[in-house]
């Protein structure tokens, strides 16, 4: 009888000890599965993160304008030092509970100092934060992209405010004018629209950088825009506001100082009309136009007005490149150009009017003296954004053209 109690004493203590050991293993296999699951969602919550300090970083990207350094980008609003913020807190996505925070510094081998950009290069930070105290930083090294050119519109109008050159509208009030966003393949025409489409996508025909300008421009064309043909994207009209912010005047000094530019620092005058075309005017007729650049050598001008005579391009004017027009200036009679038309205004009394039968493929972009602009387009004048054209400007002066900012090396900190 002894010997049997023993035994179940025994049997008693191994089902405890099996009971022990099946115990420990369920609860070490608990505690794994919950490292597990936390290991999982950290890794998680990481993931979500960098990809929305990344979304940060494009954001960041998106709202520097195309220009040649990061001068702008490194002056704190408001007032201090670098790192600036680029881009406040922004809740993405919407509505969750991730939020990203992107600052700019100068590059630290840059010997401009905090801020003057020297090697146009800066460094963005972009910082998201999420649930749990999740914390992620990515940094892009980030330089001028030398990717193509392609003008906010055919016609760009970066000012806050804008008056009329001289007839008292900016749009023709009794002819037809046509500025075109749709992208146009520039030929020989018969009419404006003989043109094939370019493969790029519409831009807006008319864009401003400034709400104030666009609702002056679009209370005109309320009045008489039936008259006009003012077509791309966002509608009819197709005008707009935009943030692409350029420096117009900035690009022209680039373009005006390139040593290979042809230069009219007295002003240009030309006409068809051999009564009345005398020195210092030059005659372009149908049998022998004035070249401002051809096809097969395209050429930056510089026109600067004199301070007795404005600049009058009339008559049969053909051009190639770029044309940079400064002061009073007027572009009419039969004048064809493939490029970049700019005007730069650097005086109260400065103005361009586009005129007569001008047509212009490429872009057109008009700057401002003071944030004001002055400029008329009139009688059948025709404005196309054209990729094509806007190639060959690429193709031949790309190094002068503002670029976008590009990353060209990140890091997970």
């Amino acid at each position: 009888m002894k010997i049997i109690r023993d035994n179940q004493g025994l049997a008693l203590f191994m089902a405890i000890a099996m009971m022990t050991i099946i115990l420990f293993f369920l609860s070490a296999s608990v505690y794994l599965t919950r490292v597990d699951t936390k290991i999982t969602s950290n890794l998680k919550l990481a993931t979500q993160a960098l990809g929305v300090a990344d979304a940060g970083l494009q954001h960041a990207l998106a709202l520097i304008d195309p220009g040649y350094d990061f001068n702008n980008e490194l002056v704190c609003n408001p007032p201090g030092s670098p790192p600036c913020i680029l881009v406040p807190s922004s809740s993405f996505p919407s509505g969750s509970a991730f939020s990203y925070t992107v600052t700019v510094r100068n590059d630290p081998l840059d010997g401009g100092g905090a801020t003057n950009d020297t090697d146009k290069t800066v460094i963005l930070a972009s910082t998201a934060q999420g649930p749990a105290g999740t914390l992620k930083t990515v940094e892009a090294y980030v330089k001028r992209s030398l990717s193509a050119f392609t003008a906010p519109a055919a016609l760009y109008v970066n000012a806050n405010s804008a008056v009329t050159a001289d007839p008292g509208y900016f749009f023709d009030n009794d002819d037809s004018v046509a500025i075109i966003g749709d992208d146009t393949n520039a030929g020989d025409l018969l009419d404006p629209w003989d043109d094939t489409a370019g493969p790029k996508p519409s831009e807006l025909a008319l864009a401003t950088t400034s709400a104030a300008v666009t609702s002056a421009l679009q209370n005109e064309l309320n009045t008489w825009g039936w008259l006009h043909y003012i077509l791309g994207s966002g509608g009819d009209p197709s005008l707009g506001t935009t943030t692409n912010f350029i420096d117009i005047n900035q690009v022209a000094d680039k373009f005006i100082n390139h040593a290979g530019t042809v230069k009219y620092l007295d002003g240009l005058v030309t006409s068809s009309n051999t009564a009345t075309c005398s020195t210092p005017c030059q005659l372009c007729t149908s049998a022998s136009p004035c070249q401002l650049g051809t096809s097969a050598s395209p050429q930056i001008t510089y026109i600067k007005d004199s301070i007795s005579t404005s600049s009058v391009l009339r008559g049969h004017v053909r051009g190639h490149g770029v044309l940079v027009v400064e002061g009073r200036t007027t572009i009419g009679g039969d004048f064809r150009f493939n490029g970049l038309v700019i005007h730069k205004r650097s005086d109260s009394s400065h103005y361009v009017s586009l005129e007569n039968s001008a047509w212009i493929y490429g872009g057109v972009l008009i700057g401002a003296y003071n944030g004001e602009a002055k400029f008329t387009v009139e009688d059948f004048v025709q404005l196309f954004y054209s990729s094509q054209a806007l190639s060959m400007v690429e193709s031949n002066f790309g190094s002068i053209l503002p670029g976008p900012a590009r990353v060209f090396a990140w890091q997970d900190k």
